[in-house]
């Protein structure tokens, strides 16, 4: 079945320097079933060899260096070469920036400050009811 989100990013992929081959194997990669991406493939036959600009783009030599293509819809940035070398190691965890960090500590010290405030506030209440209630009788 032919799927617009393959097609299109099989476009994508072949005009930014990839191979038809290349790109699909990057979508078999994604996940994508082979039937569908097959599909897609032959129908962009015509507008493959007819471009003379994407005939002429020179190909990429490794394959371990082809990153994923995916559909518009989900990578707007334009896939980087990667050594082989590199291509090995796994991605890092991305990390907030220090802001953002430094935020969030402060939020979490501040709600368990008003925690601690509410529970000595309640041991008092349930301590020292009588002189309380007491003090208030007489202010009232």
């Amino acid at each position: 079945m032919i799927k617009e989100e393959i097609v299109s990013g099989l476009k994508q992929a072949i005009e930014r320097g990839y191979s038809l081959e290349q790109a699909k194997q990057s979508f078999v990669n994604a996940g994508y079933n082979n039937r569908d991406i097959s599909d897609s493939a032959s129908s962009l036959g015509g507008i493959i060899t007819s471009n003379p600009e994407i005939s002429n783009i020179p190909q990429i030599s490794q394959m371990s260096s082809v990153p994923n293509i995916l559909p518009p819809e989900i990578s707007s940035t334009p896939p980087q070469q990667t050594p082989p070398e590199l291509s090995q190691i796994p991605p890092q965890p991305t990390q907030l920036p220090q802001e953002t960090q430094t935020k969030s500590k402060t939020l979490v010290i501040i709600l368990i400050v008003i925690l601690i405030l509410i529970v000595l506030g309640l041991a008092a209440l349930f301590l020292f009811k009588d002189q309380i209630l007491g003090l208030l009788n007489s202010i009232f």
